[in-house]
């Protein structure tokens, strides 16, 4: 999938990925998803907002949330596959 290939999401889907996202997310990338959280072991969080982070494929952001990266952890024993794309899904919408 590629990044022109996003699927839309729906109200519950968002309403969802919120709340996950405000849980297990925002500590660190902030309530605003522009990486003003807390700075853990040196790593600025990623800023969502970004276009370098907007360019991105789902695939890819979602294989982040997933696996974690450099010092951010893996989310995938701790959120489900649809927990995963509703976050995603709420993460794309911090830029409309």
């Amino acid at each position: 999938m590629c990044a022109s290939e996003r699927v839309e999401a729906d109200d519950t889907q968002l309403e969802n990925g919120k709340k996950v996202y405000i849980k297990n997310c925002a500590g660190c990338h902030g309530a605003e998803g522009k990486g003003e959280g807390y700075k853990i072991l040196g790593a600025d969080p990623a800023d969502f907002t970004s276009p370098s982070t907007q360019k991105k494929s789902d695939r890819v952001l979602l294989n982040t949330i997933h696996e974690g990266k450099t010092t951010m952890p893996s989310w995938k024993i701790r959120l489900s596959d649809q927990d995963g794309r509703d976050v995603l899904a709420y993460i794309r919408s911090l830029v409309k």
